[in-house]
């Protein structure tokens, strides 16, 4: 499939419900589920850091409704080209988080950390 085929594929979900978040901890006896709605996703194709294989990293603008309030959250994840060729979702696990938090997050790493700093300002300069 080519590159411009697969990025439709990865970008196909834009405007669905298409994740759900599970958290251990129970609220009256029950799990606490949170269900949302990608409303935008980036996509860039990569080779991992070995080579091995291509990746279809993401950064995704997830809707939630939550005890009847809209949450916007932003998750960074990826989409790994499996042996059989296929993509299948690798992030088992993502950072998602509201976005006033990753400003937050962000600033301090800014601050704190002179080679994040860096990247922020290249990316910037470079839009």
């Amino acid at each position: 499939m080519s590159a411009l085929k697969e990025e439709k594929w990865v970008l196909r979900n834009i405007g669905k419900k298409c994740c759900k978040f599970t958290y251990p901890e129970k609220r009256n006896g029950e799990t606490i589920t949170m269900r949302g709605t990608l409303k935008d996703r980036v996509a860039l194709l990569t080779k991992s850091i070995t080579g091995i294989t291509d990746f279809w990293d993401v950064i995704d603008l997830i809707e939630f409704e939550w005890e009847g309030e809209t949450k916007i959250a932003v998750r960074f994840g990826y989409y790994r080209r499996e042996a059989d060729g296929q993509l299948r979702w690798g992030s088992q696990t993502t950072l998602t988080e509201d976005m006033d938090i990753l400003e937050v997050l962000f600033r301090k790493a800014a601050k704190e950390k002179a080679w994040f700093k860096k990247l922020l300002t290249e990316a910037l300069s470079n839009c």
